[in-house]
């Protein structure tokens, strides 16, 4: 078993089961045997951590798109009053 290394058999091995494996071999080798964990627990608790912080990262893309719209629009506002101030002609 110390030996055994993740292979494909059909189903796909996602990140998490490469995390598995190299943390407990057992513990992977029993999940892909369709074995039930036993940390269900704590896996809940992950799952939702998972989910937290996901969202948090959705604001925050969110609120830095905004910020660079923002940005452009107060540019184009000082160089409006810049050229409204100096005369410069806008056509």
């Amino acid at each position: 078993m110390a030996d055994q290394v993740p292979r494909r058999s059909g189903k796909p091995i996602s990140a998490s089961e490469i995390g598995q494996f190299l943390y407990c071999e057992r513990s992977w080798w029993y999940g892909r045997q369709g074995e039930p964990s036993h940390n269900l627990t704590e896996l809940q608790r992950g799952t939702r951590r998972h989910a937290a912080f996901a969202r948090r990262v959705r604001r925050l893309e969110w609120a830095a798109r905004w910020a660079r719209v923002l940005v452009w629009i107060i540019l184009a506002l000082i160089l409006l009053v810049l050229a409204l101030k100096f005369g410069v002609g806008l056509l």
